[in-house]
């Protein structure tokens, strides 16, 4: 638990040389019932399963301690209630990432129909200066400016087809952000993982031009060394956002490019629309492959499996209370496709209800023939 120590100590120094010290707390609670429809085909589940009922239930408290306006300490605690009669890959918790160096996920139940876990998923000490800033511990690290994919981000990005997450997973680092003036400034870290015996580390340089968004990074990451930029910006009354990699690799067949480009367009008030293409050069176009993926796909190592990929969204608000979303991907490679649609409806403060259809078809093994068909609805409550 050397995190922990080093993070206490930092507070107990903090604390002691400060006056205007407070605490904050928030956090929600968010339940999560769906019916899933399982493939009696897929190899994922093995039999012939039939439809399974899911309820997860997660209760997050979200401490924070102030020691000053430049120094805190921010904790994200989780505690998880899964009901569910069999094993869901897109649903159940990852133990530990592969951006993570401690395991601080912990089982308090587990039995054949309900299991229950706690874990710290943010847990870092941030101090800001006159000309940057530093993190250290557990935290959210996001480079990417792509609405559904973000090549550039390599700190556990969400699978846009997991309808069961909300966050993304923190990641234990040393991260410093050095101001260089208005809207530009240079971040550097060092990240661990497997128990601090394996080290990634990498810089990004951000300015703005011409009001739009410019930025370059380079770093190790997994013993590939990847180079990589990032623009988000507009044309005319359109917003336009491109990213992307180029990963290499002691083994010059394994270097790979991954890279997306995407237009949003806010029609009305109301209507938002975007499309975004993504090129995946470390997926595969043989659908047969697919099987030594999943591992990697459902820990979040990656987000895709195949190669060429176009995303479409619409999001409608209704009311200022009730919101619509539509959001479709499509593997180019197999012709496989996902579908989902979903409403939002605040009708108390601070209390949301959600209802949602995730529809996927193609053909026997293509990418999204595994995934399961399901309806689900949502109960969020924040405090």
């Amino acid at each position: 638990m050397r995190l922990s120590y080093l993070l206490t100590i930092l507070s107990i120094i903090f604390f002691s040389n400060q006056s205007h010290s407070y605490f904050q707390f928030g956090g929600y609670i968010y339940n999560f019932p769906s019916l899933q429809v399982i493939n009696s085909e897929t190899n994922l589940l093995g039999d012939d399963y039939s439809n399974i009922l899911t309820n997860l239930t997660r209760l997050r408290l979200k401490p924070a301690f102030y020691f000053s306006e430049n120094s805190r300490i921010e904790v994200n605690y989780e505690i998880d209630a899964l009901i569910s009669e069999k094993y869901l890959p897109m649903v159940s918790n990852i133990q530990i990432t592969n951006r993570q160096a401690l395991k601080l996920n912990w089982q308090i139940h587990n039995s054949k129909y309900i299991k229950v876990n706690h874990f710290i998923d943010l847990f870092y000490f941030k101090h800001l200066f006159e000309i940057g800033e530093i993190s250290i511990g557990r935290q959210y690290i996001s480079w990417g400016v792509g609405r559904v994919w973000q090549p550039t981000d390599l700190f556990n990005p969400i699978n846009p087809a997991n309808f069961s997450k909300v966050e993304k997973d923190g990641a234990d680092a040393i991260s410093g952000k050095l101001y260089l003036g208005s809207f530009s400034d240079f971040d550097i870290l060092v990240n661990f993982s497997n128990n601090f015996k394996n080290v990634n580390f990498g810089g990004r340089i951000r300015t703005n031009i011409s009001e739009n968004d410019l930025a370059a990074i380079v770093g190790k990451f997994d013993q590939n060394i990847v180079l990589g930029a990032s623009l988000a910006g507009n044309v005319f009354k359109s917003g336009i956002r491109a990213e992307g990699i180029y990963s290499i690799s002691d083994r010059k067949d394994y270097n790979y490019i991954r890279g997306i480009i995407g237009i949003d367009y806010q029609f009305t008030e109301k209507l938002y629309t975007a499309l975004e293409y993504q090129h995946n050069g470390s997926g595969t176009t043989d659908k047969f492959e697919y099987p030594k993926y999943f591992e990697k796909l459902f820990k979040g190592e990656i987000q895709n499996i195949g190669c060429n990929y176009l995303a479409a969204i619409a999001t409608y608000q209704l009311s200022s209370l009730f919101t619509s979303n539509f959001t479709s991907i499509i593997n180019f490679n197999d012709l496989s496709t996902i579908i989902l649609l979903s409403t939002r409806y605040e009708f108390l403060q601070s209390f949301y209800l959600s209802a949602g259809i995730l529809y996927t078809f193609g053909e026997k093994f293509t990418e999204y023939w595994y995934y399961n068909d399901a309806v689900y609805l949502t109960f969020e409550y924040y405090f």
